[in-house]
């Protein structure tokens, strides 16, 4: 029974993604420890592993806007986070009460299985010439992963936003191939929804521009009069992606769609350079001067100002950190240290990281083994960019290049690295990388309408 299950249709990766998130929800709502680990942390959950991370700036604006109709604290709006994800724990929280936190878990649990027909979708346009193979083989390992389904329960911003934005980016290839506009609407729907959740889309307008181009390039199409229709398409998106920013600047003249870029660049990057040099006291005397400062925009700015200084100050210490992070962001994994977490393991020590783990040996072990296992992909990555170049596939290389900076360079210079930072990049560099050890097949003809262009070569 189980070989006639074909791991390559869409419909059938739906189903097992779904199953697999259903499970593992069952599985951790069925042990104390990862039980309480899943809850709110509020009350008697107070210090679970959320209690230590950015769950409330999510939840409180949320249960705000119920009772005072404001993603905020009381009447005062928020500028940390955009108000996507709030909108919808709101909605959770006041359609089903006190069972919103399950309920939204289970919803979560549905929509997130969609991620794997998208990227498959997505395989099937950007490497056409490629058989089932690789489709599998990027399913079996993006399951195996554990990138998505470990993080089905939980309440960020992270899985909501790679599937709309996995989703639109099929969508964004789909419109400039078949020219409907059906799939532009949907398109810039789901790019703006993207926004809505996480304010890391500043380059997307780039990125249309870029597939616009790709499409263009490869199905033969006019070059000229599709960069000026996707060019149109990328002021639209501009404006869309900008709508928390519209929000920030009318309640605080703050031209920026989160104030959570600014206060990680102080809070990341300059605090660990600091403490590394052994300035503990310079960072503590910053954090004094930052709040005595009211202006959100100003406080930015000084945060970022600081950053700079520390940089220029301490270049040394500052590209040991970039290191680490970089590290960090490229072998760290999300199966064991995700699983783990809700069963109170790590795999080592962490600084300040507020909930008491517990440290496993054996998890170190598999853990070391990940990470060797992603440095082997990373390796076979960069072959594909070298084959790429080789090929003259620039097209191809300037998306891949907009994708990386996007995603990748922030989470290095702003963020504390991590599987978690790493997500939106990871089908990119599942497909790519293991389309390295695939040989190409004949003429793909499940490309659709105007793709029949490039498979056939013409």
């Amino acid at each position: 029974m189980l070989k006639n299950i074909d791991l390559s249709k869409p419909k059938t990766q739906y189903f097992l993604g779904l199953a697999l998130n259903i499970i593992f929800l069952i599985i951790l709502y069925s042990f104390a420890t990862s039980y309480k680990n899943l809850q709110i942390p509020a009350g008697i959950y107070q210090k679970n592993i959320w209690g230590y991370s950015d769950v409330m700036t999510y939840v409180g604006p949320a249960l705000n806007f119920v009772d005072h109709n404001v993603f905020g604290i009381s009447n005062t709006p928020d500028h940390l986070r955009t108000i996507g994800y709030p909108a919808i724990i709101s909605f959770f929280y006041y359609t089903f009460g006190k069972n919103w936190l399950l309920l939204l878990q289970i919803f979560q649990s549905i929509i997130f299985a969609f991620i794997y027909p998208a990227v498959t979708a997505t395989i099937k346009i950007l490497l056409p010439d490629f058989n089932n193979k690789l489709i599998k083989i990027v399913f079996i390992v993006l399951c195996i992963s554990g990138a998505y389904f470990t993080r089905s329960a939980v309440v960020l911003t992270d899985t909501l936003f790679i599937l709309l934005f996995v989703v639109g980016f099929y969508l964004g290839l789909k419109t400039y191939i078949t020219k409907r506009y059906d799939y532009l609407l949907l398109y810039l729907i789901l790019i703006a929804a993207s926004a809505l959740i996480r304010p890391t889309l500043s380059l997307f307008p780039l990125l249309n521009l870029s597939i616009g181009y790709w499409v263009a390039k490869k199905y033969c199409y006019s070059v000229k009069k599709t960069l000026v229709k996707s060019l149109f398409v990328s002021i639209a998106i501009l404006c869309l992606i900008n709508i928390s920013t519209v929000r920030n600047y009318l309640n605080y003249s703050f031209f920026s769609p989160g104030s959570v870029i600014g206060l990680n660049a102080f809070e990341y990057l300059s605090k660990k350079v600091l403490i590394m040099e052994g300035n503990t006291d310079k960072y503590n005397s910053y954090r004094e001067q930052l709040d005595m400062v009211q202006n959100i925009s100003v406080k930015t700015k000084m945060r970022k100002a600081i950053m700079y200084q520390t940089i220029k100050q301490y270049p040394i210490s500052t590209i040991k950190v970039l290191g680490i992070n970089t590290i960090n962001l490229f072998l760290s994994n999300n199966l064991l240290s995700n699983i783990s977490n809700y069963f109170g393991y790590e795999w080592k020590a962490f600084k300040n990281s507020g909930y008491p783990f517990k440290i496993s040996k054996l998890l170190s072990c598999f853990t070391y083994i990940f990470m060797f296992l992603y440095a082997i992909l990373w390796w076979l990555f960069l072959l594909k960019l070298f084959n790429l170049w080789k090929n003259k596939d620039y097209e191809t290389l300037l998306i891949l290049f907009i994708l990386f900076v996007m995603f990748l360079i922030p989470a290095i210079l702003t963020g504390d690295g991590g599987s978690r930072f790493r997500l939106p990049f990871e089908h990119i560099l599942f497909i790519f990388g293991f389309s390295t050890i695939f040989n190409r097949t004949a003429h793909n003809s499940s490309l659709p309408g105007a793709g029949l262009t490039w498979a056939n070569g013409n």
